[in-house]
């Protein structure tokens, strides 16, 4: 007789933990959706201020804007830093750069930093 009465609190029992457990289960999703879309709005200003550099870099990449260059170079440390000010400047155009053989560096040595270098820029 007292078997069914234990049976339904129980299963009341059971069914107020089950409610709370989604309870604190949803509780936990919505607070990772709100973090999720916070992130993604973050994401949206992001991209809105790269497309904005973007259109300022389309305007400058305009070749009548850009002062054409072409480097030799015996690749020596002063040379690097020179051409690593020139290539990072909106308003030069790097045409080429060509690498001599007779001064600090090895031809091949130096073709193979100037590549590096470039890799930067």
């Amino acid at each position: 007789h007292d078997q069914p009465h234990d049976t339904v609190t129980l299963l009341q029992r059971f069914h107020d933990t089950m409610a709370h457990t989604q309870n604190a289960d949803m509780a936990a999703m919505e607070a990772r959706m709100a973090a999720m879309e916070a992130q993604m709005a973050a994401m949206k200003a992001q991209m809105a201020a790269m497309e904005a550099v973007d259109t300022d870099e389309a305007a400058i990449d305009n070749s009548e804007r850009r002062t054409p260059v072409i480097i030799d170079t015996d690749v020596d440390t002063d040379d690097q830093m020179a051409i690593a000010f020139l290539l990072a400047q909106p308003d030069i155009k790097v045409l080429a750069i060509t690498v001599g053989c007779d001064g600090w560096s090895q031809q091949w040595a130096g073709v193979m930093s100037i590549m590096r270098l470039t890799k930067y820029f």
